[in-house]
């Protein structure tokens, strides 16, 4: 059950995008970050607690701290486009959330 929630929760994460390509109003985005942001952190950690089966706040904050540690930015930005375009994102990276939000999961007290 526990692997069934964490990988929803990680499809729930990467389908909210957080470097959409467009605006509300379709105008052009401005440019992409180019390293993780306040920004970047504030949407994956809603996206996280307020997903398809949203995770406890700790373990939200346990995970962006560990992928901001783990995974180079660039990739995290690959899956988020990917998702955002309705591509499959990169294998490895999906792994390396699995597998960071598996760790939190069982190393917080939530």
């Amino acid at each position: 059950m526990r692997a069934l929630l964490l990988a929803l929760t990680v499809v729930a994460l990467t389908t909210g995008a957080a470097f959409a390509q467009k605006t509300p109003d379709n105008t052009p985005a401005p440019p992409a970050a180019t390293a993780y942001n306040d920004e970047w952190r504030r949407n994956f950690i809603e996206g996280c607690i307020e997903g398809v089966n949203g995770l406890p706040r700790p373990i939200c904050q346990c995970g962006i701290d560990t992928i901001e540690r783990e995974v180079p930015f660039a990739d995290s930005q690959a899956l988020d486009e990917a998702a955002a375009a309705g591509r499959s994102p990169d294998p490895r990276t999906l792994d390396a959330y699995r597998s960071i939000l598996q760790r939190c999961l069982s190393n917080t007290d939530a």
